[in-house]
């Protein structure tokens, strides 16, 4: 081997090889999982929205279309569902095939985070968020469960990969890769919509008109084709019909904050779905959606101060620690672990979330946020969202990666003495959003013992409507 290639791959190991011993030790995780069984690979205890997404791809398959429970085509957008039709052709296991397909997507979305860190972070130092990537407990489960947070968190790595930059390095054709980029997200996660034109007004708002207009223009490209589409079928262009249902879920008399409710027949809630699904034909979507939203609408403008009132504990459940799915993954037999294991990630999935946020804070009361301010429109606009619909601890996963990345920045400033004097603004700031985060944990676990102790069925076992029943 010639001396100048072995001095170079020398040099790549002696630069990056806290990367390379990572990502080694990923690979070896993922094989001590798949032969311990540790995922069930039995649809029958699929959770439900696996099973949404799991039937939506098989109709995919067989009829060309997106349909869920009953026939509704356009209740989901369609990026997940294209990607788990694609799997399923190929045949043999399809849980294994999500599987080895969901855990390389967490092994690039965490190499894609790797330049992004060496932007603003230096040292050994960048390689931390792609680490914390790869090995956080709960990106780890979804990884193996037949949700879309593993794709999303892909794209959205992708996204900061390609415009998290200076805005000098942005020329027209980086912006055009990240508004398609961000379109595709959308495609995956609805809530980007609101998003992306937060991101692109906030760009404008910066005086950077041309970014702003070329990143809208091409995320409003990507996403046109199932606008046109579903306002072909339903003869308006509409991203998903989920919207209404979503909006009742979260302003009703029985209302808890979370999608999570008690399914007693003979409460309202209840009653109006049970109301609205009978009353509509399967296939129109838009109908049962306006009919969703007028019921939402009303109870809105009757009860004011209840819609008020309910709004911190639907941030306080996105901002919760990430327990549920463990609970609700054990309740449906999907992880089968020991007591021991069991009690470890649980203790890990309750405390690892607010520790980073509040370490977060605690040393925001110090340094200034790291640059890019506009990542925090991410955070805003996600709470602003669930106030008006409801909120889940897995919608803020998208949070992570900018989580990941603003805790070490903000660790590397401190540690090289870039502090401030401490203001009383930010310190208020700070030490409220500590005494939020801690409430939204014990709020969300006082609640979820109650749901499991107390209402008519076992926890999140709530259904859409009453076609949803378990897939042939």
């Amino acid at each position: 081997m010639p001396v100048a290639k072995t001095a170079t791959m020398r040099g790549f190991w002696q630069n990056h090889r806290i990367l390379i011993i990572g990502g080694f030790l990923y690979f070896l995780l993922h094989m001590a999982i798949q032969l311990s069984g540790t995922f069930d690979a039995d649809l029958r205890n699929a959770l439900l929205d696996e099973k949404d997404y799991v039937i939506s791809a098989r109709n995919l398959i067989l009829t060309g279309d997106y349909a869920v429970w009953g026939g509704q085509p356009a209740f989901r957008t369609p990026g997940y569902t294209i990607i788990l039709a694609a799997l399923k052709i190929i045949g043999g296991g399809f849980f294994a095939h999500i599987q080895i397909f969901q855990f390389l997507l967490g092994f690039f979305s965490g190499l894609l985070l790797f330049p992004v860190s060496r932007r603003f972070i230096s040292g050994w130092l960048a390689v931390v968020p792609t680490l914390l990537f790869w090995f956080y407990p709960t990106l780890i489960i979804y990884r193996y469960l037949v949700y879309a947070e593993t794709l999303y968190l892909f794209i959205f790595a992708l996204f900061l990969w390609s415009f998290l930059r200076p805005p000098n390095e942005l020329n027209s054709k980086r912006v055009i890769a990240a508004g398609a980029i961000l379109g595709t997200l959308i495609l995956v996660r609805a809530e980007w919509l609101l998003i992306a034109i937060a991101i692109g007004g906030w760009q404008m708002w910066r005086k950077q008109t041309r970014i702003g207009l070329i990143l809208l223009s091409a995320t409003i490209v990507t996403i046109s084709p199932w606008f046109i589409r579903n306002a072909i079928r339903y003869g308006r262009p509409v991203l998903t019909t989920m919207t209404g249902y979503n909006l009742w879920m979260g302003n009703n008399p029985q209302a808890t904050g979370s999608g999570v409710v008690d399914d007693n027949p003979e409460l309202e809630l209840m009653r109006v779905i049970r109301e609205v699904e009978t009353a509509v034909p399967p296939r129109q979507d838009t109908e049962r959606s306006q009919r969703y939203t007028a019921k939402a609408i009303s109870y809105i403008i009757e009860n004011p101060l209840a819609t008020l009132a309910i709004i911190p504990a639907k941030a306080g459940f996105l901002w919760a620690n990430e327990t549920r799915i463990i609970d609700w993954a054990f309740y449906r037999g999907r992880i089968r672990i020991s007591d021991t294991g069991s009690g470890v990630l649980h203790f890990l999935l309750k405390f690892l979330w607010p520790a980073f946020l509040i370490a977060l804070f605690t040393l925001w009361i110090w340094v200034k946020p790291a640059p890019f301010t506009w990542l925090y429109i991410i955070p805003f606009v996600s709470t602003v969202t669930v106030a008006i619909f409801t909120g889940e601890d897995r919608y803020h996963l998208q949070f992570l990666p900018i989580l990941f990345l603003a805790i070490i920045a903000a660790i590397q400033d401190f540690k090289h003495g870039m502090r401030n004097r401490i203001q009383v603004p930010r310190l208020a700031l700070c030490l409220s959003g500590m005494a939020f985060i801690a409430w939204s944990s014990v709020h969300a676990q006082a609640f979820y013992d109650y749901m499991r102790d107390s209402f008519s069925n076992p926890p999140n076992t709530v259904q859409v409507s009453p076609q949803r029943k378990n897939p042939p």
